[in-house]
């Protein structure tokens, strides 16, 4: 089935041309095509996307993301790696080191189902916070998370 968003896709696109780095939120009801939406973008952008499960714990979540970006990246280098030993911190200079060499092409990182991402005590917020100032200077990476949970917004995006 095809969903036809063309104001939505609109949006993006413009989001994307803008210079520099960017951070987006894209939140609305279940089950209205926010995925999907997503998944189509990042095909044609070559974007890196990841996707939250509901009941995942975040080292499984970690490890996930390690085989995801292995793979966007091409860099094998965390396929090595335990998964105990994960982290975001050590996730997210990867992202950093890959936007670093792709300059001044942009890098397109979207998150999806964030409010599983995010949870307590999981760190991810805490990281990306930190990241996103030296992902915001070098001015070619793209951040779009996405969820449900309008409550996860009003509480940790500004």
């Amino acid at each position: 089935m095809i969903i036809h968003r063309p104001n939505e896709m609109e949006s993006l696109n413009r989001f994307l041309k803008k210079s520099g780095s960017g951070f987006l939120h894209v939140r609305g009801r279940r089950r209205v095509g926010k995925t999907w939406l997503l998944t189509d973008f990042a095909k044609k952008e070559k974007a890196f996307i990841f996707q939250g499960e509901e009941d995942a714990d975040t080292k499984s979540l970690q490890k996930t993301f390690a085989e995801l970006w292995s793979k966007y990246s091409n860099d094998k280098t965390l396929s090595f790696i335990r998964k105990d030993n994960l982290s975001w911190e050590l996730l997210f200079e990867k992202v950093t080191s890959y936007a670093n060499a792709q300059r001044p092409h942009k890098v397109i990182l979207i998150f999806d189902e964030i409010q599983w991402l995010a949870k307590k005590n999981s760190g991810f917020i805490s990281k990306i916070k930190k990241f996103w100032v030296d992902w915001e200077q070098g001015g070619n990476v793209k951040i779009l998370i996405c969820g449900s949970s309008n409550k996860f917004f009003s509480d940790n995006t500004g």
